[in-house]
């Protein structure tokens, strides 16, 4: 429980949120899902949110899913996804710890124009 609430509160702490409501679908679960899998980049990342925090019945915390889903939205330069996938190499979280992959896909959000990506960049990555 402690490490699903720290999880849940690094994720709120990046300013993150579920954008669920937005879905006009009775199940707004299996619409995401569905925009997810047509590769819909957005839809793709908060899929991913979902399963890292496992806050819902069709979405179990499942680390490697949450993962997968953010590493298809950040090859589509989704700069949320490349700095959620690139903290979560750079803390080893679902991943195998790797700075270099981690600061990488942070450097690339950034170059975007992504606040919260520049000031993590600055705080994780320069040293």
């Amino acid at each position: 429980m402690i490490k699903k609430s720290i999880r849940l509160v690094f994720v709120l702490a990046l300013g993150l949120s579920l954008t669920l409501s937005a879905c006009n679908s009775s199940d707004p679960i299996k619409a995401l899902q569905k925009a997810a899998n047509k590769g819909d980049a957005e839809a793709q990342y908060e899929l991913g949110i979902m399963y890292e925090i496992g806050d819902h019945d069709d979405v179990p915390e499942n680390l490697q899913k949450a993962v997968e889903w953010y590493k298809k939205s950040a090859e589509q330069r989704y700069a949320k996804a490349q700095l959620k996938l690139g903290l979560m190499y750079c803390v080893g979280l679902g991943v195998i710890k790797d700075n270099n992959k981690g600061c990488n896909l942070i450097r690339e959000a950034a170059e975007q124009g992504n606040e919260m990506a520049i000031s993590a960049y600055n705080k994780v990555c320069i040293r």
